[in-house]
């Protein structure tokens, strides 16, 4: 399997910093003196003097001869959009084994940057090369409080995705004339996020581990939404997601897994997920509840789709053969249902959601 390279060059508050970067460029050159086959990535401070007249990006390379790869040096406005550069390119050759070369102080940096903008389909390897490189107005022994790092790159990066630009077009909400006005809803689609992984993009809503869209760009996908639609993030509350049959009536201790919430709770969001599964909402304007259901597409297109309530199991919320045939002469005509997705596409994570106003 391909991988990649990082080499750690951020280092601002050094008055040495030239003579500090030339010792940790050595140091990786004469790691990989017969030349490396993997890319090669610096991450430098706009703040230094890489990319500069005093230490050209062209130096760097130059110390690279005969390698059968040049290194590509990121001098960015922040670590924040540096580490999001290196993703896409890595992203765009599908690389997934990344090594960062770095000292103790810069891998507990780094790897609050690993835990936000990227998932578990990466694999992470640090090596220590650079905490006897230090000279005397180093602060690489100084020990940080690992929270202050968090909190800080959770600060730098949000406002970073916020000024990135919506991808494929503004958010557009599909709204249902089958649900009553004295509740707020709506079927997202793909438009107007920034994931940019080709089968995610762009408005993309649920966080999987095992692919390569991170929370904190997910999250910045819902709070773009909930902008456009009127809600909080911190209202937001998604199902599970877990392909079952169990309900969390919310109020009630909820269950382990669930694929349906039901409240009458005011001023809750409460949405489904939908790719090529669908999302269905569930009203009653006389009793103000809201329900909302993640539907397998097999069950819902074949057989009668049965939940149970996780505190009344005797409870259950069915929708018939007979409805499910509505839904897909509705969905077959392109119009909005209450009771179908309206995803564009079978990756993209969208959703249906539910306000009780």
């Amino acid at each position: 399997m391909a991988a990649v390279t990082v080499v750690d060059l951020t280092h601002v508050r050094c008055s040495q910093y030239d003579i500090c970067v030339k010792q940790r460029i050595s140091k990786c050159c004469a790691l990989t003196r017969n030349g490396s086959q993997e890319p090669l990535f610096f991450i430098a401070d706009l703040e230094g003097s890489v990319g500069t007249d005093r230490f050209p990006r062209s130096s760097i390379q130059e110390m690279f001869i005969g390698f059968s790869k040049s290194p590509q040096v990121l001098c960015k406005s922040s670590l924040s959009a540096a580490l999001y550069s290196f993703k896409q390119a890595i992203d765009e050759e599908d690389i997934s084994d990344v090594k960062i070369v770095t000292s103790s102080r810069g891998r507990g940096l780094f790897q609050v940057y690993q835990e936000l903008l990227f998932t578990s389909a990466y694999n992470f390897e640090y090596s220590i090369l650079f905490d006897n490189l230090s000279c005397d107005c180093c602060p690489l022994g100084q020990s940080t409080d690992s929270s202050t790092h968090a909190d800080e790159a959770k600060r730098e990066l949000s406002t970073f995705l916020q000024h990135l630009p919506a991808l494929k077009g503004d958010i557009t909400i599909l709204r249902s004339s089958l649900i009553s006005d004295c509740f707020g809803h709506g079927y997202s689609t793909r438009t107007g996020g920034i994931s940019y992984i080709s089968t995610l993009s762009s408005l993309n809503l649920f966080c999987n581990p095992r692919r390569k869209d991170s929370r904190a760009v997910v999250a910045e996908n819902l709070r773009r939404l909930g902008l456009q639609a009127g809600f909080h993030p911190q209202q937001f509350n998604l199902i599970k997601c877990n392909h079952a049959s169990d309900v969390w009536v919310m109020g009630k201790p909820a269950p382990d897994s669930y694929d349906g919430m039901v409240t009458n709770q005011v001023g809750v969001v409460i949405a489904a997920p939908g790719a090529d599964c669908m999302p269905l909402l569930f009203t009653d304007p006389v009793a103000k509840v809201i329900g909302v259901a993640h539907a397998g597409h097999i069950p819902v297109d074949n057989d009668p789709f049965v939940l149970k309530s996780s505190t009344t199991p005797d409870s259950k919320c069915a929708t018939c053969r007979h409805c499910n045939s509505k839904t897909q002469d509705k969905r077959r005509a392109g119009t909005e249902s209450a009771a179908g997705s309206l995803s564009l596409s079978r990756k993209v994570i969208s959703c249906g959601l539910l306000v009780n106003e």
